[in-house]
């Protein structure tokens, strides 16, 4: 008896379990990002505080050979050579509950049905993320779980539920799929920092936390970017930010199958079921991509119709079942001749509990959810020339917004202050350049995003002039923020500016403007902040003081060039309000 349950979006822990299935109430696909540096931008719009993750210890012994999807194999003799037969099942035993990644409920059906004198055995598809939230929630425990992953198994010996990991029944490499047009600008075996730096950048995933290939691939590549030293951790970040504000929905296989000029994680399963019917073109990057493995996990005490079953799954006799159903049989078994997909996968760097940690926070605060009320500095000295080519502070702050301005995904709402002295039509020191909106809302036969790029795009140093009146301008944006928040989305301020504040009008000092920011703090309202100092010679002391204050982020960077690692170190980080 075979059925399928349909899940939601679930994160591992009680905790995170809620807050996911609120977050995915409001799913939306954007497009393809650009640029490394500008990625980096975009993650400073995106990071303005910290979603705390409830997360099991993911310890366990090292019972098996390490497998590319970070995890042990947990494998023994019994995956290459027909068990001896379990003890004799009895009527005691009664119904044993099965529950089963879904890419794997048609072999595991097939198989339980073929054990003879045993059972019956009730398999239902449930995701390996869902399943696990369940558990923790404290679900009824099914007799048997087989998850997509060792990580899995390590988890739920955590609960208290009497689990006895065994051996892995069934693997699937994780490769990357794109169209045939677009394989042809790519080599046979291209490296992640290859891949990152394609035109386009082409190379997108599906939500992590509940596609388990783009999981898989996210973390192979997480470990195989941070081997390559300080650089390859900006780009392992650069990536994950990247992959996040871009995240598909749905299945990422049907969007390059549909010929869409993308390069997505999928299974050698899935491209099994798959056949010839699209032009696609597979391959391996450099290091693998990951494995994703199938382990059997015994749940309970136990009983021999438990122990058939686990029999059952690695015998010789089903191997045929599992490449039928375009999987390998075990930990090793042979493939089910997908072309591009090679015959032995590599081993990845191991993902420990700190790193899935680290990688699922970040995810969380990475995905476009935004309401964000941009600050920029216009103040005189912002026409400070800092880069090779004679471009100044405010030069570099425009592109580098304009372009992240290009890259966010349609959800977020963004709005546009300047700020320096006499700014506003009333003497104010701000003024709204465009206001809160979202980025593919209609405004006068153009986009919302299309104003904002127009704007940015079109301003010089004629635009920038008079002192740094920050404090009066931050208290505003403030203010403003939180009378117009929206509790659908994190509403933030970001506020970029190359000096402390300078005020000849007199206006908010820093204690007044630190007691007026917490008064006006309200828990039914929070408003992240995060400023950004730029050169060298500002005093961070005070504008640290201030984010501090009211639980928020504060950067600097020497030069305007050197934003994307403290950027990107923001989100190795996860430090936010």
């Amino acid at each position: 008896m075979a059925c399928c349950r349909t899940g939601g979006g679930a994160d591992v822990g009680t905790v995170a379990y809620h807050a996911v299935m609120a977050d995915h109430r409001n799913p939306y696909q954007s497009g393809l990002g650009r640029t490394r540096a500008l990625v980096a931008l975009v993650a400073v719009l995106a990071v303005v505080g910290v979603a705390g993750l409830v997360w099991m210890v993911l310890g366990g012994e090292d019972d098996g050979p390490e497998l590319a999807d970070g995890s042990s194999a947990g494998v023994d003799d019994t995956t290459a050579t027909t068990t001896a037969p379990p003890a004799a099942c009895g009527e005691d035993d009664g119904t044993v509950t099965v529950w089963v990644a879904p890419e794997v409920e048609g072999a595991v059906t097939r198989i339980a049905d073929g054990v003879e004198d045993c059972g019956p055995y009730e398999v239902e598809a449930v995701p390996s993320y869902q399943a696990f939230a369940e558990l923790s929630e404290g679900a009824q425990a099914p007799d048997v779980w087989i998850p997509d992953s060792t990580i899995w198994a390590d988890a739920v010996q955590e609960l208290d539920l009497g689990a006895e990991p065994g051996a892995v029944v069934a693997t699937s490499p994780v490769v990357l799929a794109a169209p045939g047009s677009l394989a042809d600008e790519l080599g046979d075996e291209p490296g992640w920092a290859e891949l990152m730096e394609l035109p386009g950048q082409p190379l997108l995933a599906g939500d992590p936390l509940q596609d388990p290939a783009s999981l898989t691939m996210m973390l192979t590549a997480n470990g195989r970017l941070a081997e390559e030293g300080e650089e390859g951790t900006q780009m392992r970040d650069a990536l994950l930010v990247s992959l996040a504000q871009r995240v598909l929905e749905g299945e990422p296989l049907e969007t390059a199958a549909e010929g869409e000029p993308v390069l997505v994680p999928t299974t050698e399963q899935a491209l099994a079921e798959l056949g010839g019917d699209a032009d696609l073109t597979v391959l391996a990057p450099e290091g693998g991509a990951g494995v994703l493995a199938y382990p059997f996990v015994g749940l309970g005490e136990g009983s021999p119709s438990v122990d058939a079953l686990s029999a059952a799954l690695v015998d010789t006799a089903s191997e045929s079942v599992w490449r039928e159903a375009g999987l390998r049989a075990g930990a090793d078994g042979e493939g089910p001749g997908v072309e591009g997909v090679p015959a032995q996968v590599e081993d990845a760097p191991v993902a420990d509990a700190a790193q899935v940690q680290e990688f699922l926070d970040t995810w969380l605060i990475l995905r476009p959810n935004s309401r964000m009320l941009v600050v920029v500095d216009v103040s005189g000295s912002m026409d400070q020339e800092v880069g090779q080519e004679g471009q100044s502070r405010f030069d570099l702050t425009m592109s580098a917004l304009s372009t992240a301005l290009e890259d966010m995904a349609p959800r977020n709402e963004i709005g546009l202050w300047w700020f320096s002295t006499d700014r506003g039509p009333d003497g104010e020191d701000w003024v709204e350049a465009l206001p809160l909106r979202g980025l593919e809302a209609d405004d006068g036969g153009a986009t919302h995003r299309e104003r904002l790029l127009e704007l940015t795009r079109s301003l010089d140093e004629e635009h920038t002039g008079g002192d740094t009146a920050l404090h009066d301008s931050l208290y505003a944006a403030y203010l403003e923020l939180q009378a117009d928040h929206d509790a659908s989305f994190r509403n933030s301020i970001v506020l970029m500016t190359d000096g402390i504040n300078d005020d000849p009008d007199g206006g908010l000092g820093e204690a007044e403007l630190i007691a007026a920011l917490q008064d006006a703090q309200d828990d039914e309202r929070p408003v992240d902040v995060v400023i950004i100092g730029m050169g060298p010679d500002i005093q961070a002391a005070p504008m640290e003081r201030i984010a501090d204050s009211v639980g928020g982020t504060f950067r600097q960077v020497e030069e305007a060039t050197d934003i994307e690692p403290v950027l990107v170190s923001i989100i190795a980080n996860r430090q936010g309000g």
